[in-house]
């Protein structure tokens, strides 16, 4: 045998050895990674049939409400127009006009955010925890609307001669879930900075109440320009510049209505001591003289409008006012609706006709005796004719 061969030879064995054990080896990591790659994939697969599994309790799918509300959420930011005045003038009417319109946030309601009582402007301070803003906020009459629905005829006539339209709308804000997204709103504004003022708090109250609103039809319409609240007494006194103060940018409508039609409106109805007409007498003039002062003081963010204009000319009235405000003048503006569907009058009298409603205005006829005219006509004539003069103003500018 030649010499060297049986090293040689040896040496491959070993080099054969060492390639198989390495093969081995290489054989073991890339199976133990495969095995890794395929818990992971079926960790993954698992985690999406979690996300996807429906829930199974009612705390499970509240959550998944909240979640699903808040990733689609609107923020409402857009300053007020606040509709005040007196009760029984016509401010349920505006807010039905405005309703449906692609650019407003409309509230669904009378905006009962006083804590108390509804008129007060609600005392609200940035250090407070949010539920006690909640508390101060949340209106219960919307509450009651979510277990009631809104009639479709909400006439408060109950003569042998009503004629009524049954039937009832769904109002699907459900309380839990504007106050959810009410303390996320204001979660998230905490992100980035403190909370300033009754303006950032108020943003978050209707940002959950527009969001809330399962089955409002606009909240996703257009790009908004204003949110509309219809507020009676809200901003008299010194509540104006409350409300001025948190919406240095927001609008003030009010609406002159007729003190004899406005008082047969009145006697009766939602107001205490109703059939005292010294009483009636001085909140009408409480207030006309609010909305004259109002307009005094800030004569371009205040608009005065006759009640009468309103129901004989809806059309004149609300072009108008889409071009005070800077909004589009949209056919929904001529015909009372609610989450853009059709609604009866708000009336205390009878009426044979949908829309707007003209017969109030030739109900008080023979509804006063001589002393009552009397009484009437001392404490309101010349008041009225100022604030008349006031929204004759108004529609000039």
């Amino acid at each position: 045998m030649p010499e060297g061969v049986g090293p040689r030879e040896g040496g491959n064995d070993r080099s054969l050895e060492k390639a198989a054990r390495r093969k081995v080896k290489e054989d073991q990591r890339r199976s133990k990674e495969a095995r890794r790659r395929r818990e992971e994939e079926k960790k993954e697969k698992g985690a999406k049939r979690d996300r996807t599994k429906p829930p199974r309790t009612v705390h499970e799918n509240f959550a998944a409400l909240v979640t699903s509300c808040r990733r689609a959420l609107v923020p409402v930011t857009e300053p007020v127009v606040l509709i005040c005045q007196a009760q029984r003038s016509g401010g349920t009417l505006l807010r039905n006009l405005f309703d449906g319109h692609p650019q407003c946030h409309v509230h669904p309601g009378e905006w009962h955010i006083g804590h108390t009582r509804r008129y007060l402007w609600p005392k609200l301070k940035p250090d407070q925890p949010p539920e006690t803003w909640w508390v101060r906020l949340r209106e219960e009459v919307l509450e009651r609307r979510f277990q009631t629905g809104i009639p479709v005829d909400p006439s408060k006539y109950r003569g042998e001669d009503a004629s009524r339209r049954e039937g009832t709308y769904p109002f699907l804000l459900p309380p839990l879930l504007h106050r959810a997204l009410f303390l996320g709103a204001i979660a998230d504004i905490r992100k980035y900075r403190e909370i300033e003022g009754d303006r950032d708090i108020l943003n978050a109250y209707l940002t959950g109440l527009f969001n809330a609103w399962l089955d409002n039809h606009t909240l996703r319409s257009s790009e908004k320009r204003w949110a509309v609240a219809f507020a009676p007494r809200l901003a008299w006194d010194e509540r104006r510049e409350q409300f001025f103060e948190a919406y240095p940018d927001g609008r003030l409508i009010s609406i002159l209505r007729d003190p004899y039609s406005w008082m047969a409106s009145a006697r009766g109805r939602q107001i205490k001591d109703a059939e005292n007409s010294e009483r009636l007498l001085t909140l009408w003039t409480k207030s006309t003289r609010e909305m004259i002062a109002a307009k005094r003081d800030r004569a371009d963010q205040v608009t005065v409008l006759r009640f009468e204009n309103l129901v004989r000319s809806p059309d004149d009235v609300m072009r108008g006012l889409a071009d005070a405000l800077g909004i589009d003048f949209a056919d929904s503006m001529v015909e009372p609706t609610f989450n853009s569907r059709p609604i009866g009058a708000n009336s205390s009298f009878a009426f044979a006709t949908e829309g707007v409603v003209v017969d109030p205005l030739k109900s008080h006829g023979q509804r006063f005796d001589e002393h009552q005219r009397r009484l009437i006509s001392e404490a309101c004539d010349e008041l009225y004719q100022t604030a008349s003069d006031v929204a004759q103003a108004s529609v000039s500018a």
